[in-house]
């Protein structure tokens, strides 16, 4: 059967976030919550910064979004900065996020929403982000396999089989999961949104 079959790694595409040295950990798609004015007025390709909010009493994993004035027009989508904002924190990763257009990535979101996409990379090239010391506890075995599912959706020659396999794990990120295990779960569903059409 064809639709299964998957490509020699040197197939992959260079831009594909990968468990390499690449600095680049992945692209996802988020969204702005709690908007005010002054996001409403926000032109596509605008770049804005995501700042954890460390005095948010009420959400200790809310990111602050502002722009290049320090602005604030809103906060990050909770179910984004629930895991984004660990990794912020312990100094992981490093994000920059931009306004796409409402066409191609943000033609999924809901018309009254502000979309943003963000781009991830490594915090330092020694920083092995993706693996976990030991296999010791549930968490861990659940990272070990949505890390091996990640690997194999990149080289699906058959789009629809990323969408398939993404909506096959989405019950997964309700549960509790590794802050890296949550990334790659919303690499996952971005992978097979934009290939599953």
């Amino acid at each position: 059967m064809q639709s299964g079959k998957r490509k020699k790694r040197s197939e992959v595409g260079t831009t594909t976030p990968s468990f390499n040295g690449d600095m680049f950990l992945g692209e996802i798609l988020s969204g702005i919550t709690g908007k005010n004015m002054r996001c409403a007025q926000r032109t596509a390709e605008e770049r804005v910064s995501l700042i954890p909010d460390t005095a948010n009493l009420s959400d200790p994993f809310a990111i602050r979004v502002q722009d290049e004035n320090r602005q604030s027009l809103g906060y990050l989508s909770h179910s984004t900065a629930k895991w984004l904002s660990p990794l912020l924190k312990a100094g992981k990763v490093r994000a920059e996020a931009r306004i796409p257009p409402r066409s191609g990535f943000a033609q999924s979101l809901k018309p009254s929403s502000i979309p943003l996409l963000i781009s991830l990379f490594r915090a330092s090239p020694m920083e092995n982000f993706w693996e976990i010391e030991g296999i010791e506890s549930r968490k861990d075995v659940l990272h070990q396999l949505v890390c091996r599912a990640y690997q194999i959706a990149q080289d699906y020659r058959e789009p629809t089989c990323a969408a398939y396999l993404s909506e096959g794990l989405r019950s997964l990120s309700k549960q509790n999961l590794h802050p890296q295990t949550q990334f790659l779960l919303a690499l996952l569903a971005e992978m097979g949104r934009k290939k599953g059409g």
